[in-house]
């Protein structure tokens, strides 16, 4: 079993932009969505001390309105090579079931979706 339960934090924007131009986006509402998404700042408080500011290049932004939208177009073609292997798909969460036998290893299934 793979829990894709931290998916919000590896979606690359690369693979996210791609999968959003085939929706035929007009051109303004897909830049405004990549420039949303590329480098926003982070920064890290340890006790008293602050890192400096650091760009995240990848993930969706958690707890905003177009997050989960964007989650599901990026695992919207999210299928198994095998029948016997099992996707399960939710708003902000995937589970992928690969049993013990199989037709296809759990490996090759797990490389064959893009983030």
């Amino acid at each position: 079993m793979i829990d894709f339960s931290k998916a919000f934090d590896v979606v690359r924007h690369d693979v996210l932009g791609a999968k959003l131009a085939q929706l035929k986006l007009p051109p303004s509402v897909l830049q405004w969505i990549i420039f949303f998404l590329n480098g926003r700042p982070q920064q890290v408080k340890h006790a008293s001390s602050f890192f400096s500011f650091k760009p995240i290049n990848m993930g969706i932004v958690q707890g905003s309105g177009l997050g989960p939208t964007l989650y599901i177009v990026m695992a919207s073609d999210f299928k198994p090579l095998s029948v016997i292997n099992i996707l399960f798909k939710f708003v902000d969460d995937t589970t992928f079931l690969v049993p013990e036998n199989t037709d296809t290893d759990i490996s090759v299934e797990f490389e064959h979706f893009r983030w």
